[in-house]
């Protein structure tokens, strides 16, 4: 059974860990002023944070403290629509004030995916240190109308070190009745000095499940459907509602996928114009193209389950009949060859290789040819 707004998982999918220390927190009368989620993207971080900035003002919340936020007040609704004036959203491209996060991975939300993350690698400091300031000037005033006034600042450690000096101001004096909440996919990237002043949270991959009965009840997703998208998206419960609400993303998929496999058949002259293509995209949205490798690499696991009789395990279940033909076509150690080239690929360009060389040595390593 999945969990509704105000039982005991607060209607979030999956981690039952984080939440359950955020209803002790409350049932305790014990709010910390900052804390910091941290997961990998599209994982439900800004769900469970503004989530909980519903369980700090919910007025039924704060009856039955550690209960869970009842997501049909006023209060409840203002702040899933990003229109609370003590709720505000620091988020890609700057922009206070905006919630629209608050139903991603909710167990009856609607659609609001964790996943804005695209394209932010390689970007300017998507929180303008205006937007630090504004925030700062604004935690010393009273709440307008809630109990708490909640600041959740996404991607933190994509601050500026301006930005990160003036918020360790606030970490180190906090304001009464006012809760800091940074999400980021790495905390090893933010100093010790943040870190430390924060409660940490760890959001891990939902199992695959629980997103799966997630996505028939009460999305409506047919058992197919949900079952290839619970797949896909490799835990991250963020990209799997997206997905179900947005045809364009499995469409967007199948075209990467076919540009790819078809490159596997395609001469030197070919996949050396590929890369430049996909080096191309990597300077535009790093995000995007990093996420392409990451297809590239799932494919190739699937076709080494295949080959050794542990189809049922394959995370691309809509293209079984693909990974047969490849799997009779490739030896074990081109396609552990080609996983390791992407892996090795990933790293590079997360550490500012020059992606264009990159991509091009990763291309020429593509498996081709028969067993």
């Amino acid at each position: 059974m999945i969990e509704t707004a105000g039982s005991g998982n607060w209607g979030i999918i999956g981690h039952r860990r984080a939440v359950g220390l955020l209803e002790q927190s409350l049932a305790a009368g014990r709010v910390n002023h900052a804390y910091l989620i941290g997961g990998p993207r599209q994982i439900g971080k800004t769900t469970l944070a503004l989530t909980f900035a519903q369980a700090l003002n919910c007025a039924k919340a704060q009856e039955a403290p550690g209960v869970g936020p009842c997501g049909q007040c006023r209060t409840c609704r203002l702040i899933a629509k990003g229109v609370h004036p003590d709720v505000h959203l620091l988020r890609l491209g700057g922009g206070e004030n905006d919630a629209g996060g608050a139903e991603s991975g909710r167990a009856g939300g609607r659609r609001r995916d964790d996943g804005a993350e695209k394209g932010r690698r390689g970007r300017a400091k998507n929180i303008s240190i205006e937007d630090v300031r504004a925030m700062l000037r604004d935690v010393v005033l009273s709440p307008y109308e809630g109990r708490w006034k909640v600041y959740v600042i996404r991607y933190a450690e994509d601050l500026s070190i301006e930005g990160i000096q003036l918020l360790l101001k606030t970490l180190e004096e906090p304001p009464g009745q006012v809760v800091l909440i940074l999400t980021t996919a790495d905390a090893k990237i933010l100093p010790l000095t943040v870190v430390s002043r924060c409660q940490q949270l760890s959001l891990g991959l939902v199992p695959t499940a629980e997103i799966q009965q997630a996505l028939r009840s009460p999305r409506g997703a047919d058992p197919e459907q949900a079952a290839l998208l619970a797949h896909l998206c490799g835990g991250r419960v963020g990209w799997a509602i997206g997905a179900l609400a947005d045809q364009t993303v499995l469409e967007a998929r199948a075209r990467r996928l076919g540009e790819f496999l078809a490159q596997t058949t395609a001469g030197r002259v070919e996949r050396l114009a590929y890369a430049e293509q996909l080096a191309a995209v990597f300077g535009r949205e790093p995000e995007s193209a990093l996420a392409e490798l990451e297809l590239w690499l799932t494919w190739w696991r699937d076709v080494l389950l295949t080959q050794h009789g542990a189809g049922d395990r394959v995370t691309n279940l809509d293209r079984r009949r693909e990974l047969k033909e490849q799997a009779a076509r490739f030896q074990p150690a081109q396609l552990l060859g080609a996983m390791r080239a992407i892996r090795a690929t990933l790293r590079q360009l997360q550490q500012n290789a020059n992606p264009r060389l990159a991509l091009e040595v990763l291309m020429l390593s593509v498996p081709s040819g028969a067993r």
